[in-house]
């Protein structure tokens, strides 16, 4: 028994730009209102005082979706097996192509494009000692969102058991909060206005603010079809003769849309791309004149 697929991971390949996982940046997550507060979701390589959360500092840049924000990573149980049995399910997802089990949730907290603020500061000894660093990189990233906006969430309310952990699936499944982390609850934690993040980071802070800033960024991606996409063949050619779309390459799968006229966009096009060259092709010859000869043979 099978669950849907979950989320693709974003920051692999080369038209991703990651968080340089395991190469420059360590990460933990802490209470957006109190960042001395336990940590609520940890690099799995750092020491973890007990959290079974895991987290990530995001920065999308696929071909089809440019954002920056934070992934919660939460564990479905050891292999899923328990699930399985309970008649859950196991969860899978897609990579490069192939279905592979997925043996945690993903929940994405996408920042406001261009309204948010980034704070920037060095730790103490002590808060390096909490990450297991005593190098002087530990970075504390404060990330404001402008009132009056609201980050982006993805992944939550997709069907969720860990059958090996009671505590997991309480706090997604009853709003429950960690023992580890007693003031925070999965609702909490995604609507904060705040978020802390202990970062390990080998750069100058000057780089770091530089890649996360909300400004410096692309422009969001839109298909090029319009909002009109009724049946009309006319237009069509003149879309797909179009010398800006004439040479495009195929766009990245897309599990979700931002706006439904993106979503009816990649269904109608898919049909009728899938097709059009055919009936071109078909009316081409069909208006041909064929000089015949009847032969008579034997």
């Amino acid at each position: 028994m099978s669950q849907p697929v979950s989320q693709d991971k974003p920051t692999t390949g080369k038209k991703a730009c990651a968080t340089q996982r395991g190469k420059t940046w360590a990460y933990a997550l802490v209470d957006g209102t109190n960042p001395d507060g336990p940590f609520i979701a940890v690099d799995p390589a750092l020491p973890n005082d007990g959290c079974k959360l895991s987290a990530r500092l995001v920065q999308m840049r696929l071909k089809v979706s440019i954002w920056n924000g934070i992934e919660i990573h939460i564990p479905l149980g050891q292999e899923q097996k328990t699930n399985e049995k309970s008649g859950f399910g196991i969860v899978y997802r897609s990579d490069k192509g192939e279905i592979k089990q997925c043996n945690h949730r993903v929940i994405q907290i996408e920042f406001p494009r261009g309204k948010y603020a980034i704070e920037c500061s060095r730790v103490s000894a002590a808060d390096q000692a909490r990450l297991g660093y005593d190098d002087g990189k530990v970075t504390l990233l404060a990330i404001r969102l402008a009132p009056g906006t609201t980050a982006t969430i993805r992944g939550f309310g997709l069907p969720f058991a860990n059958g090996d952990d009671v505590e997991i699936d309480n706090f997604v499944n009853k709003g429950e909060p960690m023992a580890y982390a007693p003031e925070v609850n999965l609702m909490s934690l995604l609507t904060q206005r705040v978020f802390h993040i202990f970062l390990h980071f080998k750069m100058e802070l000057k780089h770091l603010e530089a890649i996360m800033c909300p400004i410096a960024r692309p422009l969001p991606f839109e298909y090029p079809y319009g909002t009109k996409h009724t049946f009309n063949m006319k237009w069509y050619d003149q879309q797909l003769y179009a010398d800006e779309l004439k040479d495009v390459d195929a766009y990245p799968a897309a599990t979700f849309f931002r706006d439904d006229n993106s979503r009816v966009a990649v269904l109608a096009q898919s049909a009728v791309q899938e097709r059009w060259w055919i009936a071109k092709t078909a009316n081409f010859i069909a208006k041909r004149t064929f000089r015949s000869y009847f032969v008579q043979t034997g």
